[in-house]
């Protein structure tokens, strides 16, 4: 079971990094789990963003960040994010610890 989800991990970077598209997201949802990961506290995050004139809204993710980065995070903020072309649901936000 780990390695399933270890390989999967590591194949949605593969597929970002090699075909994946920068753009800007708005965040239309922010939540503060108050759980700390590895001394961070851990974040639910939703974003809504344009692909070709479709507007997107991404399911809820769990993102990682510092502490002192959390108040550019907040709802209706724009951020930068990459994300799959094949796989809408494979986004990331540039500049961030880490997304879970």
């Amino acid at each position: 079971m780990f390695w399933k989800i270890l390989l999967k991990d590591i194949y949605y970077k593969i597929c970002r990094s090699i075909g994946g598209k920068e753009t800007e997201a708005e965040i239309v949802y922010y939540l503060d789990s108050l759980i700390k990961v590895q001394y961070q506290p851990l974040f639910f995050m939703q974003l809504r963003f344009n692909i070709d004139g479709n507007e997107t809204i991404t399911d809820k993710f769990k993102v990682i960040m510092r502490k002192g980065d959390a108040a550019k995070y907040a709802v209706g903020k724009r951020v930068k994010i990459k994300y799959d072309l094949k796989n809408i649901e494979n986004v990331i936000i540039l500049n961030v610890i880490e997304d879970l």
